[in-house]
């Protein structure tokens, strides 16, 4: 067994290692339609995704078994680990099947709202008093029941566990401190999406005008990649980044709504160009998530609703034929042995 993983990992590598990167095609899984104000709240590894709506939260498996989170009103975020950030009336929390629903202490007279979730289980925050006085945000540490203030306040959009986070008006913090990074002269930023090395995804406009270009910072926080501005439908915007430097978005320009992803070395690409043939009826407007194994969430319309969907990759040509001659390999060594 060890010899034959052996020799299918190296025909993989070998394959992977001379060639550029090509992404894979995708199928396309439309998720249940609760009512019109759904919300695609995350999507993980394992193919699972989870929508709230005004009718609950629900948990939509990658087998499409679909069921509603008991006694909770909002969903944000789904990890690896099946765990979603909840709120149980006031009362903040972190529900997955395995442990139920764990309850955060929160403190007294406070408004509290969950905005995000780490693979570890962290999750970001935000808490008020009457009028939205006193707000702050900050991180719960669901594992070990610690919380960390984050510096000057923000809706906190994501959150990592090598210490790294954002806030949706432009914070960018490290271990809870704001840290800087680039931006043009007179500009703003809305950040979405930062991965575990500092990379994060948004948009950038400049003040007083009209639209918005999606931007990738790198690491240092430097401009790493811009989209181009159209002046008749200026709006693009990244919303999420994996580890391996794959961002996820939407492009509203001349063309209209589309998905769109990005790597430093493909550039821009259309995800309705990548999508396999049973899959082609569908025109995805926009891409949301996208999980450190590359399954996308995001949405398009379909009969008039705005509907959700994950994508999951489907093997390549050249990986299957890596598998294949690394099973012949073994194959053969087995019948002159």
């Amino acid at each position: 067994m060890s010899s034959r993983l052996i020799l299918l990992a190296g025909a993989i590598y070998v394959a992977s290692s001379t060639q550029a990167f090509e992404f894979p095609q995708y199928r396309v899984k439309v998720l249940p339609h609760f009512t019109n104000n759904n919300s695609l709240a995350g999507v993980n590894n394992n193919g699972d995704a989870v929508i709230s709506s005004g009718l609950g939260v629900f948990y939509i498996g990658a087998d499409g078994n679909t069921f509603q989170i008991p006694n909770v009103s909002r969903g944000v975020g789904l990890n690896d680990a099946g765990q979603v950030s909840v709120m149980r009336g006031l009362q903040l929390g972190i529900w997955s099947q395995a442990t139920g629903f764990i309850g955060m202490d929160s403190p007294p007279n406070m408004d509290i709202d969950a905005w995000s979730l780490s693979q570890g289980g962290k999750v970001g925050y935000v808490q008020y008093g009457p009028g939205g006085s006193d707000f702050s945000a900050a991180i719960w540490d669901s594992a070990n029941n610690t919380q960390q203030e984050l510096e000057g306040g923000d809706f906190p959009t994501d959150v990592e566990d090598t210490g790294w986070s954002i806030g949706r008006y432009g914070s960018r913090w490290l271990n809870g401190n704001r840290q800087n990074y680039e931006l043009p002269s007179n500009g703003y930023a809305n950040l979405y999406g930062i991965n575990s090395y500092g990379m994060m995804t948004g948009e950038v406009g400049t003040r007083g005008l009209p639209g918005t270009r999606a931007t990738i910072w790198d690491s240092s926080g430097g401009i790493l990649f811009q989209m181009e501005m159209d002046t008749q439908f200026p709006y693009t915007r990244f919303i999420d980044i994996n580890d391996s430097g794959t961002a996820v978005g939407l492009d509203l320009r001349s063309e209209g709504f589309k998905g769109m992803l990005w790597r430093q070395d493909t550039g821009v690409v259309d995800v309705n160009s990548l999508l396999e043939a049973e899959s082609r009826q569908y025109h995805i407007e926009s891409l949301a998530f996208i999980t450190s194994g590359g399954v996308l969430g995001g949405n398009m319309m379909l009969d008039g609703q705005r509907r959700h969907v994950v994508l999951t990759p489907v093997p390549e040509p050249g990986t299957v034929l890596a598998l294949g001659a690394g099973l012949a390999a073994v194959l053969r060594r087995k019948r002159t042995a």
